[in-house]
């Protein structure tokens, strides 16, 4: 078995080391929020964690954190800091130690050995007939040839590990370790909270042990945030999660269709929100601006009935195929596509299964499917994309159509497979 994945450990090395010198100068903001949350946390200045205070999300950042990155010399994004306040506990024992361009090299290699790893771990789990080699090369390309992976590894956005740790619980799940896979994702909610909603599926389909793993994990880890940040900061973090939830967000990076709905028929309720308003010391932001409008109160209820309604879909469809593991990516993808915030990453567990459907279709048709999913969303042809429009429809609905295509993908390789085993 070593003998087996020994080239395919070597290519995900390979792939690290080659991104991390790619890298030298990418301005990590997403890692910034954490190293910035840990900094004012450890000063004492619990009012800098989190953003004030909003109905709505605005993605600005919490008023002392522009001025103090300017003075370090920094001159990127700014972005907030929206995970649990253990993260924010945990990350103050680091900010004195290691500069944040210290951590951010070490990010800039240790997040695409994750995705590397998150794809072999993809290979495991489906238990491919593919060579792991293979199966890593082509998800690799998929994952660093498109925005799922290029704005993630330039942001060393967190949810590179978010991702990794889902599909090794997934991995663990299908290998004869549900409890240790529960505990895994269970590490996963806690840093951010859409894994728990993959949990209730292990509900619906009474996996005991998997979901003995993730309460007792996920009761400590809440329990651990609490005692060590007190509930205030947690009351401040779960009044942040709501204002996501009724704010539709409008930029060419959320894949989400709340936006594309809204750009169809509320266009003068959207409100633009220009960063350099609150970053006029930055001179180098990548963000020009996005749109946001509150949800109507009907719009939530129908977003949360659809949840419901993929929950119930994905239950059936793992009951019918016996717990087929391609219905996890289809929970993803589906999720991510009726949540009102779903950064491009968000599909980077999804695309890390891609290449199973060579496996399930065969060379010739997987090999198209592929082609069709990822070729419009490579970096080339996005590029193409946006210059035809400065609106974000266009980006956004090809990259919906590209997920949906995906999605149904991996849906028909599902029903094909359980067709044959009938």
């Amino acid at each position: 078995m070593a003998n087996h994945t020994f080239p395919a450990l070597i290519l995900i090395a390979a792939f690290a080391v080659l991104s991390f010198m790619a890298s030298a100068q990418a301005p990590s903001s997403d890692l910034l929020a954490t190293w910035l949350a840990g900094h004012f946390y450890a000063e004492g200045a619990l009012d800098q964690i989190y953003p004030a205070n909003s109905d709505l999300y605005t993605m600005l950042p919490p008023s002392g954190w522009v001025e103090f990155m300017t003075a370090q010399g920094y001159s990127h994004d700014v972005f907030p800091f929206i995970y649990p306040p253990l993260w924010a506990w945990v990350a103050q024992f680091f900010t004195d130690i290691l500069p944040f361009h210290s951590l951010a090299r070490v990010a800039s290699l240790i997040n695409p050995a994750l995705i590397g790893g998150m794809v072999f771990m993809a290979w495991r789990t489906t238990r491919s007939t593919l060579p792991p080699v293979v199966f890593v090369s082509v998800g690799i390309v998929a994952i660093a040839a498109t925005n799922i992976g290029q704005v993630a590894l330039r942001d060393n956005q967190p949810q590179i590990l978010v991702s990794f740790l889902t599909v090794w619980a997934l991995s663990r799940l299908y290998n004869e370790q549900p409890r240790s896979g529960g505990a895994v994702m269970a590490l996963a909610a806690a840093l951010k909270l859409t894994p728990a909603f993959y949990a209730l599926l292990w509900v619906t389909r009474r996996k005991t042990r998997a979901l003995i793993g993730f309460t007792i994990t996920g009761a400590a880890l809440a329990g651990l945030s609490v005692l060590v940040a007190g509930w205030p900061l947690h009351a401040t973090f779960l009044h942040q999660i709501g204002a996501i939830s009724d704010t539709i967000f409008l930029s060419k990076l959320n894949f989400s269709i709340d936006p594309v709905i809204a750009q169809f028929c509320c266009t003068d309720a959207f409100l633009f929100i220009d960063p350099a308003l609150s970053n006029t010391a930055l001179v180098e932001t990548q963000a020009g601006g996005w749109y946001i409008m509150a949800k109507p109160p009907l719009w939530s209820a129908l977003s949360g009935l659809a949840l419901v309604m993929v929950l119930a879909g994905c239950t059936w469809l793992a009951a019918k195929s016996q717990d087929d593991p391609l219905i996890w990516p289809v929970l993803m993808i589906t999720v991510s596509l009726i949540s009102p915030l779903s950064w491009v990453y968000h599909y980077l567990a999804p695309a890390a299964f891609a290449p199973v459907l060579l496996d399930r279709f065969g060379q010739k048709a997987g090999t198209l499917t592929l082609l069709a999913v990822f070729a419009p969303l490579s970096l080339p042809i996005m590029a193409q994309i946006d210059a035809i429009s400065p609106s974000p429809l266009l980006v956004q609905g090809t990259s919906l159509a590209c997920l949906t295509l995906l999605a149904t993908a991996f849906v028909v390789a599902i029903l094909r497979k359980q067709a044959k085993i009938s």
